[in-house]
C-alpha cells in the first residue's frame, strides 16, 4: 500500500479515487509536520550549542574569548538578578581543569569526568553548567510534548 501512496503523491495527475486522495493528503500533512518539527528541533539545538558552546570548545579558546563566552553563558542562565553560575569563576575553573581524556570531549563526558574524579566541589560552576546542558534536550522534548497535548 505505501508504494501506491508514494506513486500517487509523486504523480501530478488528479486523484480520482477519494480514498487515495485522503491518503495522499494525510501523507503530505504528516511529512510536512515531521519536516517542520525537525527544522524547529535543529534550530533550537543550534541555539543551545551557541549559548553553551564554551563548554564544548573551551580548550581551543584564548583567555579573552573564554572569559567573554563564560560571561555570555552566565547571562544566558540569568533570571532577574540571579544566575546559576558565575561567568568569571567559570572561566577560572575551566582554565585550571586537569588534563581531560580527549580534546573533543562532549558535555556528558565532561560531566562524567568531573563526577568520577570527585571534582564537583573544585569546579562548582562548571559542574552546574554541564548538568544544565546535559538535561536541555530532555527538558526541550518534555516541553514539546506538553505543548502538543494542550
Amino acid at each position: 500500500m505505501p508504494i501506491i501512496i508514494c506513486t500517487v503523491i509523486a504523480s501530478d495527475e488528479p486523484i480520482a479515487d477519494a480514498m487515495k486522495r485522503v491518503k495522499a493528503i494525510f501523507f503530505n500533512v504528516v511529512v510536512d509536520t515531521a519536516i517542520e518539527s525537525l527544522t524547529d528541533k535543529f534550530e533550537t539545538l543550534g541555539e543551545v550549542r551557541h549559548g553553551f558552546g564554551v563548554l564544548l570548545n573551551f580548550q581551543r579558546l584564548d583567555d579573552q574569548a573564554l572569559s567573554n563566552q563564560c560571561d555570555n553563558l552566565c547571562m544566558t542562565l540569568r533570571t532577574g538578578n540571579e544566575s546559576d553560575i558565575d561567568g568569571k569563576e567559570l572561566a577560572v575553573e575551566v582554565k585550571n581543569l586537569p588534563n581531560l581524556p580527549s580534546d573533543n570531549i562532549t558535555a556528558l563526558e565532561g560531566l562524567t569526568f568531573i563526577h568520577k574524579k570527585h571534582l564537583e566541589d573544585l569546579y562548582p560552576n562548571l559542574w552546574v553548567a554541564l548538568r544544565i546542558v546535559c538535561t536541555l534536550p530532555v527538558m526541550w522534548q518534555s516541553q514539546q510534548r506538553g505543548a502538543s497535548q494542550s
